[in-house]
């Protein structure tokens, strides 16, 4: 068990030790120097466990810098966390509770006055997982993650002239992304599946008039310079990912935390274009976080 404060500045302290003590001017406190820290100095107190952590904050006083050092340590955390519970107060204190880290940075990034923190989380998922699952039938989203992802492994990344037809058949065409890059770099959108849901509260029939315009060119610029970033590492690396994702999307109306897991293929066609595809699940309901 590790118990420890990050101060306003994101440096970790031991809160038992007299440096921590030194810090606040106080060496021979008669007070709980943790709870003042959190209440007036935009302390984080953070309490990391085999598999879970605890952290303490106010939402209105932590600082950005506080923020960042929280979420690398649970971003880093091995073995991953389980459970991320967070004590937060705005108006008043309020429990929310996580099953990983990528859940729970895409919830901090929200908060007012963590601009600097980025709005997208990903964690890896071993690409082994779906390589051997056996597919002696398909009802879970890992099963139809490794049905294409079999399906790119027998074609060796050579972009199939059935690609759509296999898609309708398993009915993965309306969860799916396609993007192909242009002779001059850009990556733009061949197609975009119906069911992805990103900016439904916005502008509806949005998946529809992305066709054709660059990955980066949506309305939440920030997903959008993440998205590109992905699909572009899949090309130059040539390598699938799988991956699970937490993102806040802001648009002008709402901001609203989605969590899927996504496999990206990188293919290339028979005459040299270079293509991505993206197949994606979501794992929990949509969270809007603010009107």
């Amino acid at each position: 068990m590790t118990r420890l404060v990050i101060d306003r500045h994101g440096k970790l302290w031991d809160p038992n030790g007299e440096a921590f003590y030194a810090y606040l001017d106080d060496p021979a406190p008669d007070i709980d120097l943790i709870a003042y820290a959190v209440r007036n100095l935009g302390s984080i107190d953070i309490d990391i466990r085999t598999g879970e952590a605890i952290l303490r904050f106010r939402a209105h006083t932590v600082t950005p810098a506080a923020l960042e050092t929280a979420a690398k340590m649970l971003a880093q955390s091995n073995p991953p966390l389980a459970k991320i519970t967070i004590h937060s107060e705005t108006k008043e204190w309020e429990q929310h509770e996580f099953r990983s880290a990528a859940d729970a940075l895409a919830w901090m990034c929200a908060i007012p006055g963590s601009a600097p923190m980025h709005s997208v989380a990903t964690q890896s998922r071993a690409l082994r997982s779906i390589a051997d699952r056996t597919l002696s039938k398909l009802d879970q989203p890992d099963d139809y993650f490794a049905l294409l992802f079999k399906k790119w492994r027998l074609t060796n990344g050579i972009w199939p002239t059935d690609f759509a037809e296999f898609m309708f058949k398993f009915r993965l065409i309306d969860r799916s992304s396609v993007a192909q890059r242009r002779q001059d770099g850009t990556l733009v959108w061949q197609h975009m599946g119906s069911r992805i849901t990103l900016y439904d509260t916005s502008e509806e029939g949005w998946q529809y008039r992305l066709q054709g315009r660059p990955l980066v060119d949506q309305p939440d610029h920030e997903y959008g310079r993440y998205a590109e970033s992905c699909f572009r590492k899949a090309l130059g690396e040539q390598t699938p990912a799988f991956d699970h994702v937490s993102a806040v999307i802001k648009t002008s109306r709402t901001s609203t935390r989605f969590s899927y897991d996504r496999l990206l293929l990188p293919w290339r066609t028979s005459n040299g274009y270079e293509i991505v595809s993206s197949l994606s699940y979501k794992t929990a309901s949509d969270l809007v976080l603010s009107d």
